[in-house]
């Protein structure tokens, strides 16, 4: 029985609206058309409008707090300085220089290396190829890196 009576009254409420409303089916369609009589838009019908989002820009040492406008506690970020770090060059060793078969023989970081010689070696915590362009009584001028640069190594004394 209650969902008749349920029933019952929402038909009887679309009904009175529809007749309150005053306008038929083919006149509801006419949406935003002017009434010749008095020369007004009529039966216009408002979307509803987008919902704004919120966008906060609360960027640290921007803005005061409002209950404490003396206090500090938003300052500004001390920004780091950029430091560019040095480019170091590889810890190479030369620890000798030999002669063999009419050739000198170079020991770089426990490497032989005979002139024009190509081949990686263990600098450190890295591996660097390194080229031998030549073997002298006391030291060896070597190539290493990209771009390539040469240094001279010396046989150090203990």
């Amino acid at each position: 029985m209650p969902t008749k009576r349920k029933t019952f009254f929402a038909q009887l409420g679309m009904t009175l609206l529809i007749i309150t409303s005053g306008k038929t089916a083919s006149q509801a369609n006419q949406v935003g058309t002017t009434n010749s009589q008095t020369s007004s838009i009529t039966n216009v019908w408002l979307t509803p409008s987008q919902i704004p989002t919120s966008v906060f820009d609360d960027a640290p040492g921007t803005g005061v707090d409002p209950f404490y406008p003396n206090s500090t506690r938003r300052g500004t970020i001390a920004k780091e300085p950029k430091t560019t770090t040095p480019v170091q060059r590889p810890r190479l060793v030369l620890s000798g220089i030999s002669f063999a078969g009419g050739k000198r023989v170079a020991t770089i970081n426990n490497r032989a290396f005979t002139e024009g010689e190509e081949m990686e070696v263990d600098a450190g915590s890295t591996k660097v190829r390194i080229k031998c362009e030549h073997i002298g009584d006391d030291y060896v001028i070597i190539t290493y890196g990209s771009p390539p640069q040469q240094i001279e190594l010396k046989i150090q004394r203990y």
